[in-house]
């Protein structure tokens, strides 16, 4: 199953009701999680800091917090909360979210980390901007303290919008074979108007990735906040259930072949049929034998002539009949 994260970040401009609002479209589009971003300005900004007076419009307190976490609760869609400083952290913990993302603005912030691993039952945690010295350092420290069970790990930059070339997914690879990661994500920022906003996500689908997340506008035309790499609700709703519809692409290995496959065998599959007329107790050659699709397949015919060549008829064989077990001794 997938995880796709409907991602509202700091687009709800302090608002209650926008933020649910943003809650019903996530849910009505096929997101199964809806995340926002709580961050209190003097807390992680300095005043003159160009996002300063947009992360300032938007705080709200524990008592708003609440009636969108319930809101969401109530529609049944995860609740999830992108927290950065001890001041968000304060208000998650009481909130009790589904789960927490730590966002690469917090990546070196180890006691947030550490009250956040120890607070929530699932922790996101961005890896974009950060190299693989300083990945191996965090997820040995994980290993190590029994934590990479609550973890998963978000790739994926936002450079407003990130470029297709510049995406990289080379290194996501990377790291979920160096590091045999099941729990990665890809957080896709590619231009929400291009040709790419939905096969980027494919291809990592592809990759091996099963969790996703992807930003919401209620209309690009709105130039609102995160809006250039963002999906209007009916975009997000084709977003989702390509994602899901691929996923059903992939399938599961098993060694046997699947129904399908068995119904397309039964009607692509050629039999051993005879040539010419066989006698009885006549050796079969290749010379005797010819690969034809049967009017009707059956397993009691031949289709491997290494099952057969070499074999002694039993009886005689007309010309152009299929060769059945029972035909050779």
């Amino acid at each position: 199953m997938l995880n796709i994260i409907c991602e509202i970040a700091n687009g709800y401009y302090g608002s209650v009701a926008i933020s649910k609002s943003y809650i019903e479209y996530a849910k009505k589009n096929g997101a199964n999680a809806v995340k926002f971003q709580i961050a209190y300005a003097e807390e992680m900004l300095e005043e003159k800091d160009k996002i300063f007076k947009i992360i300032k419009k938007n705080e709200m307190n524990f008592t708003q917090w609440k009636k969108i976490r319930d809101y969401a609760r109530l529609i049944k869609i995860k609740f999830y909360l992108d927290i950065d400083g001890i001041q968000a952290f304060d208000i998650a913990k009481a909130l009790k979210p589904d789960g927490i993302k730590i966002h690469t603005t917090s990546f070196f912030d180890k006691r947030l980390i550490k009250k956040s691993l120890d607070t929530f039952k699932k922790v996101y945690i961005s890896i974009s901007g950060v190299n693989e010295i300083e990945f191996d350092t965090l997820y040995r420290y994980l290993k190590k303290n029994n934590k990479l069970n609550k973890v998963v790990f978000l790739y994926g930059h936002q450079n407003a919008p990130t470029k297709i070339e510049d995406t990289n997914l080379s290194r996501l690879i990377n790291l979920k074979n160096k590091y045999n990661l099941s729990n990665i994500g890809f957080m896709d920022h590619v231009d929400g108007s291009s040709i790419y906003k939905y096969s980027l996500s494919i291809l990592a689908l592809g990759l091996g990735v099963r969790c996703f997340e992807k930003h919401l506008t209620k209309s690009r035309s709105l130039k609102l906040i995160d809006h250039i790499s963002a999906l209007e609700p009916n975009e997000f709703k084709i977003y989702s259930s390509t994602l899901n519809a691929h996923l059903k692409s992939i399938g599961a290995y098993n060694k046997k072949l699947t129904k399908s496959e068995q119904r397309y065998r039964k009607n692509a599959i050629t039999v051993i049929y005879s040539k010419n007329n066989i006698k009885k107790n006549q050796r079969i050659t290749y010379k005797d034998i010819t690969h034809k699709r049967p009017l009707k397949y059956s397993n009691k015919y031949f289709y491997d002539p290494a099952n057969l060549i070499g074999k002694i008829a039993s009886c005689d064989i007309l010309e152009n009949q299929p060769i059945k077990p029972r035909y050779i001794k």
